[in-house]
Protein backbone atom coordinates (compact mmCIF):
# COMPACT_ATOMS: atom_id res chain seq x y z
CA UNK A 1 0.00 0.00 0.00
CA UNK A 2 1.00 3.54 -1.31
CA UNK A 3 0.31 6.93 0.43
CA UNK A 4 -0.32 9.80 -1.89
CA UNK A 5 -1.08 13.62 -1.61
CA UNK A 6 -3.01 15.65 -3.88
CA UNK A 7 -3.83 19.09 -3.81
CA UNK A 8 -5.40 21.17 -6.17
CA UNK A 9 -4.33 23.95 -8.04
CA UNK A 10 -5.15 26.68 -5.73
CA UNK A 11 -2.09 25.45 -3.82
CA UNK A 12 0.09 27.49 -6.43
CA UNK A 13 2.42 24.88 -5.60
CA UNK A 14 5.26 25.05 -9.12
CA UNK A 15 4.69 21.98 -11.47
CA UNK A 16 8.23 21.31 -11.31
CA UNK A 17 8.03 21.07 -7.04
CA UNK A 18 4.86 19.10 -7.74
CA UNK A 19 6.79 16.41 -9.62
CA UNK A 20 9.96 16.49 -8.08
CA UNK A 21 7.50 15.31 -4.76
CA UNK A 22 5.56 13.17 -6.88
CA UNK A 23 2.46 15.46 -5.56
CA UNK A 24 -0.98 14.46 -7.83
CA UNK A 25 -3.37 17.82 -8.84
CA UNK A 26 -6.57 18.55 -9.92
CA UNK A 27 -7.34 21.92 -11.77
CA UNK A 28 -10.07 24.55 -11.96
CA UNK A 29 -11.54 25.98 -15.03
CA UNK A 30 -10.90 29.89 -15.77
CA UNK A 31 -12.44 31.64 -18.19
CA UNK A 32 -11.25 34.61 -20.13
CA UNK A 33 -12.65 36.21 -22.75
CA UNK A 34 -14.76 32.89 -23.70
CA UNK A 35 -11.47 31.05 -23.70
CA UNK A 36 -11.28 28.16 -21.21
CA UNK A 37 -7.68 27.45 -19.66
CA UNK A 38 -7.16 24.60 -17.12
CA UNK A 39 -4.98 25.63 -14.39
CA UNK A 40 -3.40 21.62 -13.83
CA UNK A 41 -1.91 21.26 -17.66
CA UNK A 42 1.58 22.85 -17.91
CA UNK A 43 1.59 26.17 -19.23
CA UNK A 44 -1.80 26.49 -20.08
CA UNK A 45 -2.53 29.24 -18.13
CA UNK A 46 0.67 30.69 -16.63
CA UNK A 47 0.54 33.68 -14.06
CA UNK A 48 2.49 35.98 -16.68
CA UNK A 49 -0.40 35.26 -18.47
CA UNK A 50 -2.63 35.93 -16.17
CA UNK A 51 -1.53 39.07 -15.01
CA UNK A 52 -1.68 39.90 -19.20
CA UNK A 53 -5.37 39.27 -18.92
CA UNK A 54 -5.62 41.91 -15.91
CA UNK A 55 -3.60 44.08 -17.51
CA UNK A 56 -5.63 44.18 -20.08
CA UNK A 57 -8.93 44.89 -18.12
CA UNK A 58 -9.74 41.11 -18.84
CA UNK A 59 -11.60 39.27 -15.71
CA UNK A 60 -11.15 35.92 -15.23
CA UNK A 61 -13.76 33.70 -13.55
CA UNK A 62 -13.02 30.40 -12.11
CA UNK A 63 -15.61 27.54 -11.80
CA UNK A 64 -15.33 25.22 -8.77
CA UNK A 65 -13.80 21.50 -9.06
CA UNK A 66 -16.91 19.46 -9.58
CA UNK A 67 -17.80 16.07 -8.39
CA UNK A 68 -16.70 13.93 -11.15
CA UNK A 69 -13.59 15.54 -11.53
CA UNK A 70 -12.63 14.40 -7.91
CA UNK A 71 -14.63 10.96 -8.22
CA UNK A 72 -12.53 10.60 -11.17
CA UNK A 73 -9.18 11.38 -9.24
CA UNK A 74 -10.01 9.98 -6.18
CA UNK A 75 -11.02 6.67 -7.78
CA UNK A 76 -7.58 5.65 -9.06
CA UNK A 77 -6.42 5.23 -5.47
CA UNK A 78 -9.42 3.52 -4.25
CA UNK A 79 -9.41 0.76 -6.53
CA UNK A 80 -5.86 0.73 -5.79
CA UNK A 81 -5.94 0.54 -2.19
CA UNK A 82 -3.62 3.23 -2.09
CA UNK A 83 -4.16 5.89 1.04
CA UNK A 84 -4.75 9.35 -0.02
CA UNK A 85 -4.21 12.64 1.70
CA UNK A 86 -6.17 15.29 -0.05
CA UNK A 87 -4.89 18.95 0.75
CA UNK A 88 -7.68 21.38 -0.40
CA UNK A 89 -8.48 24.78 -0.57
CA UNK A 90 -10.45 26.96 2.04
CA UNK A 91 -14.16 26.22 2.57
CA UNK A 92 -15.18 29.75 3.45
CA UNK A 93 -13.78 30.27 -0.46
CA UNK A 94 -14.86 27.62 -3.11
CA UNK A 95 -17.19 25.19 -3.17
CA UNK A 96 -14.48 22.86 -4.21
CA UNK A 97 -14.16 21.38 -0.32
CA UNK A 98 -17.88 20.78 -0.90
CA UNK A 99 -17.51 18.83 -4.27
CA UNK A 100 -14.17 16.77 -2.72
CA UNK A 101 -16.74 15.47 0.35
CA UNK A 102 -19.32 14.55 -2.03
CA UNK A 103 -17.11 12.77 -4.04
CA UNK A 104 -15.64 11.16 -1.29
Amino acid sequence: MTFQILTDTTSDLPFSYLRDHDVEIVGMVVTVDDQQYNTAVEGDLTPELLLSFLDQGMMPTTSQINVAEFEKAFRVYAENGDELLYLCFSSGLSGTYQSAVIAK
